[in-house]
C-alpha cells in the first residue's frame, strides 16, 4: 500500500509541475471544491524534473509487480 501511495503521489505532483493547475472537487457530486491559478516553476529543468518523476514511478512500480 506505502509504494501505490508513493507512485500516486509522484504521479500528482508530476502532474502538477507540468500542468500547474489544482482543481479539487468532491466526489459524491463532482462539486468543485476549490482551485489553485496556474503554478509558474521557476530555477527548475521541466524536462529533467518531468523525467526525474518518470524514472522514480518505473522504480516504483517495478517493486509494486
Amino acid at each position: 500500500m506505502e509504494l501505490q501511495h508513493r507512485i500516486d503521489w509522484n504521479k500528482f505532483f508530476r502532474d502538477f509541475v507540468g500542468n500547474g493547475q489544482l482543481e479539487i472537487f468532491l466526489e459524491d457530486n463532482g462539486s468543485l471544491l476549490g482551485r489553485k491559478d496556474a503554478n509558474l516553476p521557476v530555477n527548475i529543468d521541466l524536462g529533467k524534473t518531468i523525467d526525474s518523476f518518470n524514472a522514480s514511478i518505473d522504480q516504483l512500480q517495478g517493486k509494486l509487480d
